[in-house]
């Protein structure tokens, strides 16, 4: 894993570029220098570019594809949405993986960060209690050094869900991962499940960087506020981050 800085021609000898050699990445560097005009043919863009759309094998090492794919997002990001489906009923029926293995990697990245999970409640044989109980058993897992706190909306709107729902992703500051499996096929060290995986440029709504004047949010926030519309989320938070006025920890 490593990113590239774009080098004004004019300076381009000093790093060793040339016409000819348009990009050089020393030795082991993290770092590949490129004339800047020719960003486009350097491997690190042309990588980037691939992994932005290609598919998530089974078996791959989870080290590599989170430092690969997600961890660049996630360090850039405050706020962290995760519309999954079945993203909190799988908690419950197979507790090891999925969401969990997604926090917990998110949580290895110092900020406080809030996260946001859309979800259903479809399945009849699960029950809120299940449900809550799961968060609360994640929420303990983690340090608290990169979530502050984790929202959970849950609707049991099931053909909201059949017209809406079926796309499962991520929204980061910057953009936006489409998983086609969803965070079911992250599991403990391995990817477990074949996905199909696409990064789209995004952002959330709210205050830009610039002259803070307000974004419109992006067409995937636009359906999770659908699905939160009038649903009050459960919060959890991780051991010592819990505000002095929150509430003790009941079943929903």
């Amino acid at each position: 894993v490593f990113r590239v800085v774009g080098v004004d021609r004019a300076k381009a000898p000093n790093y060793g570029l040339s016409p000819e050699r348009p990009s050089i990445r020393p030795g082991d560097s993290e770092i590949e220098y490129c004339v800047a005009t020719m960003l486009p043919r350097s491997a690190c863009f042309q990588e980037n570019a691939l992994l932005r759309r290609a598919p998530l094998e089974r078996n791959e090492e989870l080290h590599a594809v989170w430092e690969r794919r997600f961890a660049l997002l996630a360090k850039r990001s405050n706020r962290v949405e995760v519309f999954d489906r079945y993203g909190a009923t799988n908690l419950v029926t197979e507790p090891r993986i999925g969401l969990r293995t997604f926090l917990k990697q998110l949580d290895r990245h110092p900020r406080a960060r809030v996260v946001t999970v859309t979800a259903s409640m479809e399945k009849s044989n699960i029950s809120l209690e299940q449900v809550d109980g799961a968060f609360h058993q994640l929420v303990r897992e983690l340090s608290g050094e990169g979530i502050l706190e984790v929202q959970l909306f849950l609707s049991s709107n099931k053909q909201d869900w059949i017209n809406h729902g079926h796309d499962r992703f991520l929204v980061f500051k910057d953009a936006v991962v489409e998983l086609g499996a969803g965070l079911g096929a992250l599991g403990e060290k391995k990817v477990i499940k074949q996905t199909s995986f696409r990064v789209l440029p995004g952002h959330a709504g709210g205050r830009s960087g610039f002259h803070g004047a307000e974004r419109p949010a992006c067409p995937h926030e636009v359906l999770i506020q659908r699905f939160q519309h009038g649903i009050d989320p459960k919060r959890y938070w991780p051991p010592g981050r819990a505000p002095e006025d929150a509430p003790s920890a009941d079943p929903i």
